[in-house]
């Protein structure tokens, strides 16, 4: 988790929004947010993503909660997609989950256990 927590402190440095997608009162949201308060969006919903505003939406990256199901974070990752896509030259990176991509499903369906992130725009 130390590593979620120095990215989330480098990309708030560099000025990036950092939409973080979990439950308000989770251990890991509480932890994330702490790190990077001025800089970090909890959204929970698509209707958060709906109401989200942000200073430059071309420097935005997220992050999920490790507990929660890609099913659970599929419509908000998609939303969020959708209302802040890159322009055709910027493509998505993997930012961080335990040194590894995140892909797949466990058993248990959650996103590999990790804390996965991804920059919305460079």
């Amino acid at each position: 988790m130390t590593k979620v927590h120095l990215e989330a402190v480098r990309f708030a440095r560099q000025g990036y929004t950092i939409i973080l997608i979990g439950h308000s009162g989770h251990d890991e949201v509480i932890g994330t947010l702490g790190e990077a308060p001025e800089s970090t969006v909890l959204v929970s919903s698509v209707q958060d993503v709906d109401k989200l505003q942000v200073k430059d939406p071309a420097k935005m990256a997220y992050l999920t909660q490790t507990t929660l199901s890609l099913d659970e974070t599929r419509d908000i990752v998609e939303r969020l997609k959708e209302r802040f896509r890159p322009s055709k030259d910027q493509k998505p990176r993997i930012l961080l989950c335990n040194g590894e991509p995140a892909a797949g499903r466990q058993s248990g369906g959650t996103a590999n256990g990790c804390l996965a992130g991804r920059r919305i725009a460079e």
